[in-house]
């Protein structure tokens, strides 16, 4: 797979910390400020989260590059040089 542009991977760095900064408010107004996570496994969904949510965007970028790429691979695979009679060599 080709490397990324430049583009989209700054796209997906200011989604990625929109949706961990978007997280980090809806686990600190759902829990009241953090005081009702008292169960560790609360605060290790929280803490799993944050890289989760943060990677989330580029890993579905680069699934879509790498699809479209095997379409890509796919059309042009049939195209090459033809034999005078129609049918592929």
């Amino acid at each position: 797979m080709k490397k990324s542009l430049e583009g989209p991977r700054r796209l997906c760095v200011v989604i990625g910390l929109l949706l961990v900064t978007a997280w980090v408010m809806f686990a600190a107004i759902s829990s009241n400020g953090f005081k009702d996570m008292i169960h560790w496994e609360q605060w290790a969904f929280f803490v799993v989260g944050v890289p989760v949510l943060y990677w989330l965007p580029a890993f579905i970028y680069r699934t879509y590059r790498w699809v479209r790429e095997g379409f890509l691979a796919n059309k042009h695979e049939g195209e090459g040089p033809r034999s005078g009679d129609g049918r592929a060599e």
